[in-house]
């Protein structure tokens, strides 16, 4: 069971790959809502019994779901409830690439402040 795992823009997923954190990439609101409600178990994937979905690949199971600043623009109300339920995986935001982060901090700043881990 991974403990974070990411939803967002390409750029982004690479990043948080290269640094071991497992994600997926998402291209609208169906896309994202799709990953979004998979990631908090609300939604399973639909896929044949021969090929199950690594967990790498969904985010079940994850203690922190990282969203982009656009995921979260895309999915204001079904994040805000899921903050709201206090449950498991806890939803934090970063900046997206291009988006002017809140107070001029950077996006590594952003980042750690959301994981709470400063190296």
């Amino acid at each position: 069971m991974p403990d974070f795992f990411f939803i967002g823009e390409e750029e982004l997923l690479v990043a948080f790959r290269l640094v071991g954190v497992g994600g997926r990439a998402v291209y609208g609101r169906d896309d994202a809502l799709e990953a979004f409600l998979t990631a908090t178990g609300q939604k399973r994937l639909t896929r044949r019994p021969d090929e199950p979905a690594p967990v790498e690949a969904t985010g079940s199971g994850s203690k922190v779901l990282i969203l982009s600043s656009g995921v979260v623009g895309l999915l204001e109300e079904e994040a805000r409830d899921w903050q709201f339920r206090g449950d498991y995986p806890l939803v934090v935001e970063i900046p997206s690439p291009g988006a002017a982060p809140d107070g001029g901090r950077s996006l590594l700043a952003a980042i750690r402040e959301a994981v709470g881990i400063s190296i």
